[in-house]
């Protein structure tokens, strides 16, 4: 995969679990791998706490999707 190198700080989350996020995130969002990859190090933060709680890719998925929208849609609204 051709994403943005990054290191975690405390190797929260293995490389798999981000490979399997992008495509996730990628394809629900209808975004390429490299602009879902720019997103989810942008969202980095939320992303561990994320897997932290989570642990699957699948619940990461649901609740980052969640956390997006619901953010966009408080930029959109208060505009």
């Amino acid at each position: 995969m051709t994403h943005m190198k990054y290191e975690p700080k405390f190797g929260t989350v293995s490389p798999d679990n981000i490979d399997k996020l992008i495509r996730k995130i990628g394809k629900s969002l209808f975004l390429d791998d490299e602009v879902a990859s720019a997103l989810i190090y942008k969202e980095w933060e939320m992303v561990e706490l994320l897997f932290e709680k989570h642990k699957k890719v699948k619940a990461v998925h649901k609740h980052l999707l969640l956390e997006i929208d619901g953010h966009y849609r408080g930029i959109v609204c208060s505009n």
